[in-house]
């Protein structure tokens, strides 16, 4: 099971891709083989797709059938867990604003970049853990109360308190637009919620 950075990374990279999830999730339902997967998946570049999924321990070979690791398995229990996970009612609550970028300074791992601290009200609190499965490379923490979510070299963390920050940005703009995401994917969560509840 992974566990130094360079793992971590392996697997996140791994889970960042939506055709080697969907390999994942074939792979739930039953062991198969190359050519099972390429009939539903296609030819393209499945033999990397299979590879980086076998680097990162994901997914093993056994006698030319392809099957989920332990470690695969409890990785994709624990995602669903997550989506399906309590229903905090937030049907009713007021939508979130982006109420103001309060910095933006030079980034430390590069200068041409930018690192942004911004304020959302109000605080997404209890949300955060709702709104992990609707990022593809995101990482909820109930103990620190935050999300931080990883989308290229853009790394993302939202507190329950409501602040929010952002490094290797672009511009102000590009700032706007993932705090803009995050609103839309909040609004979602709640208009699930109120909808299924």
């Amino acid at each position: 099971m992974p566990g130094s950075p360079e793992e971590i990374k392996l697997v996140s990279n791994a889970m960042s891709n939506a055709i080697r999830r969907k390999i994942m999730s074939l792979l739930k339902e039953e062991s198969r083989t190359r050519e099972e997967i390429c009939k539903v998946i296609g030819q393209t570049m499945l033999d990397y797709h299979l590879q980086i999924l076998q680097q990162a321990e994901l997914i093993v070979n056994n006698n030319e059938l392809l099957d989920l690791t332990d470690f695969g398995k409890n990785l994709l229990e624990s995602k669903e867990e997550k989506s399906v996970d309590s229903k905090n009612d937030l049907s009713g609550t007021k939508p979130v604003d982006i109420v103001e970028i309060r910095q933006l300074l030079p980034c430390i791992a590069d200068k041409s970049k930018y690192r942004v601290i911004a304020r959302l009200e109000p605080p997404l609190g209890g949300a955060l853990k709702l709104l992990e499965p609707l990022f593809p490379r995101a990482r909820y923490s109930e103990k620190l109360g935050v999300l931080i979510i990883q989308k290229g070299n853009i790394m993302t963390t939202a507190y329950s308190t409501g602040n929010v920050t952002m490094t290797m940005i672009s511009s102000a703009n590009e700032a706007e637009q993932i705090l803009d995401d995050i609103k839309k994917k909040r609004r979602l969560v709640s208009c699930h919620i109120s909808i299924v509840g």
